[in-house]
């Protein structure tokens, strides 16, 4: 269904904020550049997933890099360090809410199922953009 509502909405929302930005209408513009970004923002899932992946590039990297040459090692290095930073980012950023939300212990013990979900997550995404799930996202239907 996200794949689907940024179809759907995302032309129509620039439009409106192009249109706004003519008029000199700030505000409304600013306000459908936001709903555009919250469409396109991909899902927090997949940035772990895809910096996961950068930061086991980054440690192949390093590999080469250190049998490589003296000269590419500090290429290396940095490569090493950039993708620890990201992961530690990731980390903090995931605690440093559950903190301050004062979630309870059960929350952080749900966080070991966090790496399959993922993975479930970007397998998913890779079917959708090749193709392979092409059933048409349903509205839940609301009550009120």
């Amino acid at each position: 269904g996200r794949l689907d509502m940024a179809r759907r909405y995302v032309p129509a929302l620039l439009r409106q904020a192009r249109l706004a930005l003519k008029q000199k209408e700030y505000g409304r513009a600013y306000l459908y550049f936001d709903a555009v970004m919250e469409h396109i923002i991909p899902p927090f899932s997949l940035l772990v997933g895809l910096s996961g992946l950068g930061a086991v590039t980054a440690v192949i990297l390093f590999a080469f890099a250190q049998a490589s040459s003296p000269a590419n090692a500090s290429l290396g290095w940095i490569n090493l360090i950039l993708g620890g930073f990201i992961i530690l980012g990731h980390i903090i950023y995931v605690f440093g809410g559950l903190y301050l939300a004062q979630a309870p212990k059960k929350i952080y013990k749900a966080l070991f199922y966090a790496p399959a979900f993922i993975v479930w997550k970007i397998w998913l995404y890779v079917r959708i953009l090749l193709g392979r799930n092409q059933d048409e996202w349903v509205r839940t239907a609301r009550n009120g």
